[in-house]
């Protein structure tokens, strides 16, 4: 699952770029709204490994 995390990361940044975090956070606060609090979770864990990758790229 942490692979498909990552890749899921992966792909809103290229999709995304600096947004990509907040798009993460927003799609976790849809899922929480309607009540899948699992999806919320994964989106969580999403926006934070982008937070890293981010961090790590910046730190270049």
């Amino acid at each position: 699952m942490a692979e498909d995390i990552e890749r899921a990361a992966r792909n809103l940044i290229e999709a995304h770029g600096k947004n990509a975090a907040i798009v993460a956070e927003k799609r976790a606060a849809n899922a929480e709204l309607g009540d899948s609090g699992g999806a919320a979770h994964i989106w969580h864990q999403i926006a934070s490994v982008i937070r890293q990758i981010q961090t790590k790229r910046s730190e270049r």
